[in-house]
């Protein structure tokens, strides 16, 4: 921000610091809001509004951001992950798997996207699609849906051994 004061993306990113390692919603509100009048239509700076929102609990102004940003940058796969993350909550389940497939179709290996989808799928009692998505996540993602897999299937001991992987 000292070099490039009139860098939308740079107040984004400070106001996802300020979010998810301060827990300073004020900072990253404020942050947000300065991103927004330089780059409204930058679907960076709506992504990062849009978190920010959802965890304010602010949920359908959260997904009403990441429209904005799927709309700005069709062919960003974090933005359809988030519009994806932010829809399964308010119960837009179709809604929700068609913008996380559509990650995917993005990039196969999103990580969030497979993670989300595999724990729609698994909400749904899906559980070996869950498991496919969850197989094509990075380890943590894979060995925490796992767990969630084998517990939903009944092998507790499984489960367990996973959980206890994940410590």
């Amino acid at each position: 921000i000292a070099l490039a004061s009139d860098l939308p993306e740079a107040y984004s990113v400070r106001g996802g610091i300020r979010l998810r390692l301060r827990w300073d919603w004020q900072g990253a509100q404020s942050d947000l809001a300065r991103a927004l009048e330089l780059g409204p239509n930058s679907a960076p700076v709506l992504g990062g509004q849009a978190q920010v929102l959802a965890s304010l609990g602010r949920r359908d102004e959260a997904v009403a951001a990441a429209r904005k940003a799927v709309a700005a940058d069709p062919l960003s796969e974090n933005a359809w992950t988030a519009l994806g993350r932010y829809l399964q909550p308010t119960g837009a389940t179709a809604e929700a798997r068609q913008a996380l497939e559509r990650a995917l179709q993005i990039n196969p290996e999103q990580n969030w996207a497979n993670f989300l989808l595999g724990n729609l799928l698994l909400s749904e009692g899906k559980v070996e699609e869950a498991i496919a998505h969850y197989r094509r996540a990075p380890e943590q993602f894979e060995t925490t849906g796992m767990a969630m897999a084998e517990f939903t299937r009944g092998n507790e001991p499984a489960a367990n051994a996973l959980l206890a992987k994940m410590e």
